[in-house]
C-alpha cells in the first residue's frame, strides 16, 4: 500500500478548519492557534499540492475551484479517521472469542447463556458441522447440567486417561 505524497496533517486539519468557517480567524480560534500559524499551515499545503486553494479577498476567503474538489474529500477522510480513532478508543481489552464446540452444545447451553450474560456484545460464531447429541444429553444441557469428564485408567498403575 502506498501512502505517499501525503501532505502534513496538521495542514489538512487547519485547511478543513478554514474551509468550514471560511475564515482563518475563526479555523485559529478553533483550533487553539494564531491566524499567522493557520495562513502559514495553508500555504504549506498550498506549496505541497502546487495549487492555490483560496481565494483571498478583504473580509472574505472563498475555495478555488481545486480546493472545493480538495475540501470535499479531505473532509469525508478526516470525519472518517475521527470516528475510526473514537471506536477504537471505545473499545475495552480483546474483543475477540472464538469457540469450537458442536452445533448442539452452539445452540443449546452456550448461546442461551451469552445472551444472559451479554446481550449486546456484538458476539458471533461458527459451530462446525458435528453430530447433534443425544437427547438425554440435550436435556442436560438445556437444563444447565453438565456432568465432568469421566476418568478411567487404562491400565493399572497407569493414570487416567481423560
Amino acid at each position: 500500500m502506498r501512502i505517499s505524497p501525503l501532505p502534513p496533517l496538521p495542514s489538512l486539519i487547519a485547511f478543513e478548519a478554514a474551509m468550514r468557517h471560511g475564515s482563518f480567524t475563526r479555523a485559529a480560534a478553533e483550533l487553539h492557534l494564531t491566524q499567522s500559524a493557520i495562513s502559514r499551515q495553508i500555504a504549506q499545503l498550498e506549496r505541497f499540492l502546487g495549487k492555490k486553494l483560496f481565494l483571498r479577498e478583504p473580509r472574505a476567503l472563498r475555495l478555488t475551484v481545486s480546493g472545493q474538489r480538495y475540501a470535499a474529500l479531505v473532509q469525508r477522510l478526516l470525519v472518517d479517521c475521527a470516528e475510526a480513532t473514537e471506536d477504537i478508543m471505545k473499545r475495552k481489552g480483546h474483543q475477540e472469542l472464538t469457540v469450537a464446540c458442536s452445533q448442539g452444545v452452539a445452540v443449546l447451553w452456550l448461546t442461551p447463556r451469552l445472551a444472559l450474560s451479554r446481550p449486546a456484545s456484538g458476539l458471533s460464531f461458527a459451530p462446525g458441522r458435528q453430530r447433534q447429541p443425544g437427547p438425554a444429553l440435550g436435556n442436560r444441557l438445556r437444563h444447565g447440567h453438565l456432568l465432568p469428564a469421566r476418568r478411567t485408567a487404562s491400565r493399572p498403575g497407569r493414570a487416567p486417561a481423560v
